[in-house]
């Protein structure tokens, strides 16, 4: 798509009238990338059609124009052939040059415009407009409404049947002069180059990442990594952003068999726009042991996001039948951390706490955290 910078630059390249024909024609086409010269053309006919350009600026578009391609095959064919039919002496004389392709290119319009005098051209307009047809046959038929104005006093009944009777256009092919589609999306792993004739300067796709290093991701949520493995893994995601691979889906599982890689993919994705998937994931899982642990590390990063996971840790506790001793000293291990990172607790995590004191007071450790509370 042309930039207004770059229609300000064509218009005055145009606006030059001292220069050959030839020059301004290479000056528009290399302001430019290829894929784009059709849209810039496409721009400056629209000025050309709105009558806004000046007459040296007018004359040299339409030579411009008729340089895009073979007059019978050219784009701007139709464009060439409306001003034609409205310009009169000197204008209609110089575009007829450039129907039958004798305008004298090495000179400027100016040249063109002092001398008065073309060569003599002889053509047929309407054999011209024929033969274009046949090079680009497909016109997508206007629109034309089925029913007639709602004021005007028609019947009916005329109009039902006239859906019926009015043949549809066919199938509607778009046009040759169009121009080219986009390049596809580079694929997996591959490499994007910049225009050769360019830069040869390739671009890596960071959205995605080799086929290794995905597999690599889903065996360390399968299955336990080995150290190398786990060294690899580690080296990735501090240096590229491959936390985001792994779903908030996969976190119990990546905790149950890798819980240092669970503990930095966490770290990575906490205070991210993804956070609140992530930890409602942990919130609605079952707080084992390594669970805990696990967010008892991500305490320091953010602990205001986890007060939903220390309720449930604390209720979970409180209603087993037969609590485990060494679960308990986990949670309170979790729970002293908690209440140190997080000088205001809100009041139902800080009456739970008591509850959970009350409960387990036998135990040592749960007497300091409830005198920790206290102070």
């Amino acid at each position: 798509m042309p930039q207004p910078q770059h229609i300000i630059e064509s218009l005055n390249i145009l606006n030059d009238s001292s220069k050959p024909l030839d020059q301004i024609n290479g000056g528009i086409i290399h302001l430019v990338s290829r894929s784009d010269l059709f849209g810039l053309l496409t721009s400056l006919s629209i000025l050309l059609d709105s009558q806004v350009l000046s007459q040296p600026q007018s004359l040299s578009l339409c030579y411009v124009l008729s340089k895009h391609s073979p007059i019978t095959s050219n784009p701007f064919f139709k464009v060439l052939r409306k001003e034609y039919l409205k310009a009169d002496g000197f204008e209609k004389n110089f575009i007829a040059t450039l129907f039958v392709n004798c305008c004298p290119s090495e000179k400027s319009i100016s040249e063109i415009l002092a001398n008065n005098k073309l060569p003599s051209t002889s053509f047929d307009l309407d054999s011209l407009t024929t033969e274009y047809q046949k090079n680009v046959p497909y016109d997508i038929p206007s629109v034309q409404p089925l029913f007639s104005d709602p004021d005007d006093s028609t019947n009916r009944e005329r109009d039902i049947a006239k859906i019926f009777e009015t043949p549809l256009p066919g199938p509607i092919v778009p046009p040759q002069n169009t121009p080219a589609p986009l390049l596809l999306m580079p694929g997996h792993d591959e490499l994007t180059f910049l225009i050769p004739e360019i830069d040869f300067s390739p671009l890596f796709d960071p959205t995605q990442i080799s086929a290794e290093t995905l597999t690599l991701l889903k065996r360390a949520v399968t299955e336990r990594l080995n150290d190398d493995d786990k060294d690899q893994l580690m080296e990735l995601l501090e240096e590229e952003n491959i936390a985001k691979f792994f779903a908030p889906q996969q976190i119990e599982s990546l905790i149950e068999n890798n819980k240092d890689i669970a503990i930095e993919v966490l770290k990575k994705v906490i205070n991210s726009e993804n956070e609140k998937a992530y930890v409602d994931t942990l919130s609605s899982i079952e707080p084992k042991l390594n669970v805990i642990s696990t967010v008892k590390e991500l305490l320091l990063k953010s602990s205001n996001v986890f007060s939903s996971f220390t309720q449930k840790v604390i209720d979970f506790s409180i209603k087993e039948k037969e609590p485990n001793k060494r679960y308990i000293r986990c949670v309170t291990d979790y729970l002293e951390t908690y209440v140190r990172v997080n000088p205001k607790l809100s009041e139902p995590v800080y009456q739970s706490i008591v509850n959970f004191c009350g409960k387990f007071s036998t135990i040592k450790e749960v007497s300091n955290l409830y005198k920790l509370l206290m102070k």
